[in-house]
């Protein structure tokens, strides 16, 4: 329990970070996507990366909460239909 301790199990992880481009003298900020393995979280394998290098900030695509609950319903509808339909045509 700490920072990082959710990197600490097997998964798919997304981390975002800042860096100074040397180049530009300009703060970037990305964030890539890595796998990991194992109780410790390791091995780690980097899956994909991406950077904005305007010095914007860049925001990681999440799905929002009521999205997630409007498909989780609609999971339900959808399964209570199928069993409706399942039990008509046993009782035929």
């Amino acid at each position: 329990s700490g920072p990082g301790a959710n990197f600490l199990s097997a998964g798919t992880h997304t981390l975002g970070f800042r860096f100074l481009n040397e180049a530009t003298g300009v703060t970037n900020f990305g964030f890539l996507t890595i796998s990991s393995g194992g109780a410790t979280g390791f091995p780690a394998t980097i899956l994909s990366y991406s950077y904005e290098n305007n010095g914007g900030a860049i925001t990681v695509p999440v799905p929002e909460p009521a999205m997630s609950a409007l498909l989780a319903i609609a999971a339900l509808v959808l399964g209570a239909a199928g069993v409706r339909q399942w039990r008509r045509q046993q009782a035929a």
